[in-house]
């Protein structure tokens, strides 16, 4: 475990040939034991600066996704910190004071934003649907999206207000 922790701090020294394959390891992530779950969910923001957007999406989206609907809250919670993080990352990581984003605002909405709720909408346990509320959270306090996309944010939030379970409308 503490090997895989240290996996999200080697990221970023190594070749983008070795990067990718720790991102194919990643995906293929259905481990039984939730620290392997969670250590490997903590190493996506560092595989996301290495290898970019798109082999984000292809590889690692599905199941970073999914990690929102674990059935141990300490993954769930990983999958959310996770979220913030790439919400900061910046597209250049040369650190030449580029303020663009390596997940945009439209990228956000149609990627994550938009699965998130049709995931909520077929979960059953308020649990999973709780945790996919404090994601939208997480994404109405990033200075990422723009004023229009904040409003989508919004109104589920608002939707989220007349949920079924109590515990699902607070935490709304």
């Amino acid at each position: 475990l503490e090997a895989l922790a240290g996996i999200k701090d080697a990221v970023p020294y190594l070749p983008e040939s070795a990067a990718s394959r720790i991102a194919s390891l990643v995906q293929a992530l259905n481990h039984d034991n939730w620290r392997v779950r969670r250590a490997l969910i903590n190493t996506l923001p560092s595989l996301a600066a290495k290898c970019g957007r798109e082999t984000f999406e292809s590889q690692l989206l599905e199941m970073f996704v999914h990690s929102f609907q674990d059935r141990i809250c300490q993954v769930r919670m990983s999958a959310i910190a996770v979220l913030a993080q790439l919400c900061d990352l910046p597209a250049n990581q040369e650190g030449d004071g580029s303020a663009d984003p390596l997940f945009n605002s439209d990228w956000l909405l149609q990627k994550i934003t938009k699965r998130l709720s049709e995931l909520y909408l077929s979960l059953t346990y308020f649990v999973y649907r709780i945790t996919i509320v404090q994601a939208f959270e997480i994404l109405a306090a990033s200075s990422v999206l723009s004023p229009s996309h904040m409003k989508v944010i919004i109104t589920f939030l608002s939707e989220a207000t007349k949920d079924d379970v109590a515990n699902v409308r607070l935490a709304a």
